[in-house]
């Protein structure tokens, strides 16, 4: 599955410094730290955490998508251009 998403366009996100000291802003309504962890770096990095887990929608709600376990969104379409070059229209 990593494989597939990497060839069609998606990229990995690293967890940094920031995103972990930005867990203490949200509730312990979790038991699990990894799901803060996740909420904090969308949070951080002003993006929507997708996830098919009903509970962490519940309880934190936001920026939180709820999808299938089979669903994998399209990748958003990338565009390259070459430094000095006009873009395409």
């Amino acid at each position: 599955m990593r494989r597939n998403l990497l060839e069609n366009g998606y990229t990995e996100l690293p967890i940094t410094g920031e995103h972990a000291v930005n867990v203490d802003g949200f509730p312990r309504l979790q038991k699990d730290p990894f799901d803060r962890l996740l909420l904090a770096q969308a949070h951080t990095e002003g993006i929507t955490l997708i996830t098919a887990d009903a509970q962490l929608l519940s309880e934190y709600g936001g920026a939180v998508l709820k999808v299938q376990k089979s669903f994998i969104p399209p990748p958003r379409a990338r565009t390259t251009r070459t430094e000095g070059a006009a873009p395409s229209p």
